[in-house]
């Protein structure tokens, strides 16, 4: 087993770093004294006139890490070590404490993200830069396909659009795997456009065309199509329609692969990595297996699996499905 995912330093500081800030963001709006009596997510929102889009990533966090405990029927109370640490009544009380997270600005715009829906905000620059870290988990994601999928690899020919291809990385590692297949790479970030051409231009791959265009632009069909962590930046609502114009778009019998890092629980990683894309993007968040399969299914897909991928990040797999 890798246990990289594990022990990587770095990614254990970033995630007690997103813990203390979520506990901190709790404190400053009151969620805390307002779970002393249990509540559903729709009910704490509508008292408190929260936004339940952004407090939904912020809650399922304080599960995450316990502070916070959910019920079978979504019902959220305080767990005892968040009784004693974060109310202010108790003896132990930390909450000021906490005060330290103040010098991080961009965090401080969770408080008015709750009775609003608008998020930081990224010019074009920096949403390139932190959209594109996905570039990170495509060796082990192209591995994990090319493993758990091996029949679908075989066809001749093999059309494959690459949706939101970013600087190119998993259509490069394709291109050298499957010298017969056909790939189409697109994206909306003329930036980013330029990067992936550069870099396939450079591996000298006459058999990858990189377009800047979305996925409603596009014509004609595909054996794949790879949807490779769009969702926790655009949300549910624009996710339903992609997959819809992804199931257009795939010729019979093709498959549609969808990697996403997945919010299942078993990590505190992945449930914070959501709140994270919900303070930068309106509708940012980390979907369960549950949520993408179900979405995957409502598009008209059937045969869903979720294909675990070991290595990089804990929660990320990919999510395969056919007509």
């Amino acid at each position: 087993m890798n246990t990289e995912a594990i022990h990587n330093p770095l990614r254990d500081y970033r995630r007690y770093v997103i813990d203390a800030w979520a506990a901190h963001i709790a404190v400053s709006v009151g969620l805390f004294e307002a779970l002393a009596t249990p509540h559903k997510i729709s009910e704490l929102a509508a008292h408190h006139s929260w936004s339940e889009s952004a407090l939904r990533p912020l809650v399922r966090a304080l599960v995450a890490c316990g502070h916070l405990e959910e019920s079978d029927a979504e019902v959220y109370s305080l767990s005892e070590r968040s009784k004693a640490l974060f109310l202010p009544t108790s003896a132990e009380y930390i909450g000021h404490a906490l005060s330290f997270m103040r010098t991080t600005p961009a965090y401080l715009s969770y408080p008015s993200i709750l009775k609003g829906n608008a998020a930081v905000g990224l010019d074009e620059s920096q949403w390139s830069y932190v959209t594109r870290g996905s570039a990170i988990y495509a060796a082990a994601g192209i591995r994990t396909l090319l493993a758990r999928l091996p029949a679908l690899w075989t066809r001749r020919p093999l059309r494959i659009l690459d949706v939101g291809c970013g600087q190119g990385a998993y259509l490069a590692l394709l291109a050298r795997a499957l010298p017969h297949a056909l790939l189409l790479g697109i994206d909306p970030t003329p930036r980013v456009v330029e990067d992936a051409r550069a870099r396939l231009t450079r591996e000298a791959t006459a058999r990858v065309e990189i377009r800047h265009a979305h996925l409603g632009d596009v014509a004609g069909t595909f054996d794949v199509i790879l949807i490779n962590q769009i969702f926790h930046v655009t949300g549910v609502e624009v996710a339903a329609q992609m997959l819809q114009q992804a199931r257009v778009l795939l010729a019979p019998g093709g498959h549609v692969l969808v990697q996403e890092i997945l919010d299942d629980g078993a990590d505190p990683s992945p449930a914070l990595f959501g709140l994270n894309m919900r303070l930068l993007f309106d509708q940012g968040c980390a979907l369960t297996s549950d949520e993408l399969v179900q979405l995957i299914q409502e598009a008209g897909f059937g045969n869903v699996e979720v294909h675990p991928i070991e290595g990089p990040t804990p929660g990320l797999a990919y999510v395969s499905a056919h007509e």
